[in-house]
């Protein structure tokens, strides 16, 4: 008897807990190429991926019991690639106060 009661409230156990997580947003990005040659030197060709204003976030919720339900949101404004330039990184730096980890 013990053994069917344990066996039935593990069964019953997930369906009165459980959460749901969602990914949302944007990716935009894009490739940029440059192709130099000063005087008659060598030509350099430089390519980088340039974020063009994406946003990510996560979201989701978790059931307690009955009906009752949390809802918990966490976003950001995630670049698609990492700044290349040194100049880049010390404008973030003098916006936001502090460096934001690529």
């Amino acid at each position: 008897m013990k053994k069917l009661m344990f066996i039935l409230s593990a069964a019953l156990f997930p369906a009165l807990a459980w959460s749901e997580v969602e990914l949302y947003g944007t990716v935009k990005s894009g490739i940029s190429v440059s192709r130099t040659q000063t005087g008659g030197g060598p030509k350099h060709t430089r390519t980088t991926v340039n974020d063009l204003g994406s946003h990510i976030g996560i979201r989701g919720s978790h059931r307690i019991g009955g009906q009752s339900s949390e809802r918990e949101y966490a976003s950001a404004n995630q670049p698609a690639a990492k700044p290349l330039s040194m100049r880049e990184r010390a404008r973030r730096k003098k916006e936001n106060g502090f460096l934001i980890p690529d």
